[in-house]
Parts: structure tokens; sequence; C-alpha cells
């Protein structure tokens, strides 16, 4: 580009020695942290503060400092300033035309949670990266590459322009769908000048994601895990258009709606009188094969925070990013306790008995989550519904630990003396323990509200 316009960045021992290569027409500014006064030049160039950068019109910033220092101006002007990740670079690359940068791409595999990488072509021994420990003072132990075998990522090759891409798929045509079943991450290293040219191709099944870091672009695919988020019902009704909502029917009651899923196989649905939904819970727990799991009721779905409609399965995905699990916005019982508000509301023997048989299930099966049972029934705020969506790994955590108190109490109950409302008592105690299982957890909470939809058929 014989017009662009360049802010070098840092004024070090590095600047000295690039100075005599750069274009000193295409320099409109330099710039350092530790520049403090308006006015000042540089070798007969402007000199601006960094903060200075966003009210000039500029094609790059390009970064003249060793690599770890490197990194903090690459974030402070990402995520500080707001520049575009493409429009800056370091000196190494504006220069020498360095593909990449080994330890950045050690570095986003890491915070994206990528482990282990097959590597196809050496790109790691190519490239420099003898080791994935104590680079420049960073440790990457936790990322292993292959040659062969499983791995969670398999890095394709780069793109050096639109032929390249074109090249990659073409090459990789046939393996991409056998790798679709193998792995978690498709990695493509991105060397276009600009990312916005290049004309990506998809592949069923996975998003695709742009992920910058200093010197480096990828082109990541990342595979959709399956979503089913189960709505429990005893009723018809109208069920939703969106695919990741799955009807499943609960209890006895005779239904003639053959597209339901039914509680067959491994089931507890003797107990749907007594403890609702949970049953459903049970049967999905022991059922579900899939990696993100919810459940609903026919009435009561999850609610978008910004329009009045039912989350989609990209809303899902895109919460489930930065939080472990999503619940009902918190019901709060104020002045009364949790559990004077629960004895209130039903029969109070049934409230004493179910509550003995919550109580001694915990003591004798789950002891360590004595004292969190204690603290949220006499606190005044908890996560109704048994609504909640979240991994398969936390689903199963709870499960295990729900059902081992639910199921005793629930069969060791006595319903037959009270009323059709009252007889639920174990099932309202139910209601309340996934927040004494998150309050006794450090797992990351997204509240959402609730959408009722009473249509029915």
């Amino acid at each position: 580009m014989t017009d662009e316009k360049i802010i070098i960045f840092g004024m070090g021992s590095i600047l000295k020695k690039r100075l005599n290569q750069f274009d000193f027409t295409k320099i409109i500014a330099l710039t350092d942290n530790y520049v403090m006064n308006k006015g000042e030049e540089y070798a007969n160039l402007q000199v601006i503060r960094p903060e200075e950068i966003k009210s000039l019109e500029f094609d790059l910033v390009i970064i003249c400092t060793g690599y770890v220092k490197a990194k903090e101006i690459y974030y402070q002007l990402s995520e500080v300033f707001q520049i575009p990740e493409t429009k800056i670079m370091s000196e190494r690359k504006y220069f020498e035309k360095i593909s990449w940068e080994p330890k950045s791409f050690l570095e986003i595999c890491h915070n994206i949670g990528i482990r282990s990488i097959r590597n196809v072509k050496k790109y790691f021994y190519s490239n420099g990266i003898l080791s994935n420990t104590n680079v420049f003072g960073e440790n990457f132990a936790d990322i292993t590459w292959k040659e062969s075998g499983i791995a969670e990522a398999i890095l394709l090759g780069e793109i050096h322009d639109e032929t390249s891409l074109e090249n990659i798929f073409d090459e990789f045509k046939e393996k991409i769908y056998k790798y679709k079943d193998s792995y978690k991450f498709i990695i493509i290293i991105l060397n276009m000048d600009d990312k916005e040219q290049s004309n990506p191709k998809t592949i069923e099944g996975y998003s695709l994601k742009y992920i910058s870091g200093l010197d480096i672009q990828l082109m990541i695919y990342q595979k959709q895990e399956p979503i089913s988020i189960y709505v429990a019902t005893h009723k018809n009704y109208r069920e939703l258009s969106e695919k990741i909502y799955t009807t499943l029917w609960l209890g006895d009651k005779k239904n003639n709606n053959i597209s339901y899923l039914k509680e067959e196989g491994d089931n507890i649905s003797y107990l749907n009188h007594k403890i609702n939904e949970c049953t459903g819970l049970y049967w999905i727990w022991k059922h579900a094969k899939e990696e993100i799991i919810g459940l609903n009721h026919y009435r009561r779905f999850f609610k978008h925070s910004q329009k009045n409609e039912v989350i989609s399965e990209k809303d899902v995905r895109s919460i489930l990013e930065d939080y472990d699990i999503i619940v009902v916005n918190a019901t709060y019982t104020y002045p009364m306790t949790i559990s004077e508000n629960l004895e209130n509301s039903i029969d109070s023997l049934a409230f004493e008995r179910s509550k003995h048989l919550v109580l001694n299930a915990i003591s004798k099966l789950q002891p360590d989550y004595m004292e969190s049972f204690i603290d949220i029934m006499d606190g005044y705020a908890f996560f109704p519904c048994n609504m909640f969506i979240t991994n398969k790994t936390i689903f199963d955590k709870y499960c295990k630990w729900f059902f081992s108190i639910i199921i005793p109490a629930a069969e060791c109950f006595d319903e037959t003396p009270f009323d059709q409302y009252s007889k639920r008592a174990i099932g309202f105690f139910a209601e309340r323990l996934l927040t004494v299982w998150l309050y006794k957890h450090d797992y990351y909470i997204k509240e959402l509200p609730m959408l009722l939809n009473d249509t029915t058929l």
C-alpha cells in the first residue's frame, strides 16, 4: 500500500534499529506509554500520547518493542482503545513477513480451552516451537500436540490468499468430513492482509470464529454441541418451532400424541404425583445424550432478556460461552423466609413431615450440604421451577446429588391424608434444592426471566 498511514508504538532500542528501514513518508506519528507532553518530536516525526491514536486516521499501528511488552500493548490497543486487530502488528511481521507468532498461537489455544492439537504439517516445529513450557516466562504445559491419534483440535494449514483458501478445502475436502466426528476445533491460520476479503467455507455442524492475537489471525471452526431443552408436560400444547425444544410427557395419564417422548425405560414416573416434573428430570438424566441439556415446562420457558420471546439456540450457545448454568430469575419471599413461605402455602403437617424426610436424607446421604440447606431455607431467595440449562457434566453431577436425596424422601412420604396441593410437599422442597446445590458451588450463573405460555390444545 503506497499511501498507507502508519503509527509507531514504542520509542526504545528496537525503533532505533528499525528507524532507517521505515519509509518516513508513511509515518504520521510516534507514540509510547512514557510520552507525557504534546508537541514532542523524535527524528523530525510527531510524537503523540497513546490515547491520541483514536483521533487520527491510520492504516496500521506497528509495535516496536520486545514480545512481552508487545503483548501488553496489543491488549491496550485492541481492548482499551478498541482498535481492530487487523490494524495492529509487530515490527517483525511488518518487515520480515513472519507468518505467525508461535507464542500467540499457544496463548489463543490456551485461552479458548484447547488442550490437545493434531499438528498435521509440523507447523509447531517449523515455526520454532520446541517446547510449550516456559516460553517467555509463560507455561502452556496443559497443551499437547500430536502427529497422529486423538486430539481435541486439528491444525490444517495457512491461508495467504483466496487461492490458498480454496486449496486447503480441496486438499482436506474428504478428511474434513472425517474430522467432523473427531475434533471439536478445526484451526486454519489466516495470513491474508485483510481477513474480510476471505470467503470461508461453511462446515455443517460447526460455527466459524475469527480469533486474533499479536501477529496472528485464525479461522477456528468450533463444533456445535447438540442441545436439547426438554419441555415437561402433562397436557397437549402447541409446541415451539425451535428445534432445540423436545417435549417429554409425564405421568400415567394417557397421551395420544405419538411425537412426544414418554417416561419409558429407566424411570421414576410412579413418583410423579409427589415430585411432578422431577420425574422428567430423572428420565432426562438417564436417557439424554446431548452435550447441553435443559428442562422447561409446557407453560414456562426462559425468556430473552431484551425481547418478549423464548430464547433461541443461538441465545443458549452465546450465554453458555460465558456462564456455566442458566436459571430463572430468583424469587424473593421477604419478609418471610423461604421455609416460612412454604409452610404458609401448604398443610402444616405435610410441611413438617416432608421437611423432616428431606433433612434426614441430606444428613445421611449428603451431610456436606446440611449447612447449605439450612442457609437457603432460612434465607429469602431461590431459583424456582426446577428450570435450568447447562452442560452435561454439570447436569450429571447435579442429578446424581439431587436424586440421592429426593427419591428416598419421596418414597417415604405418605401423601394420603393431605389435599391435592399438599400431596406435592416433597416436590416443593425439591424445587428449592437446585439453589441449595448451587449455593455450595462456584459456578457462573446466568438468571433469565420466565415467559408464560398458556396455549394448550
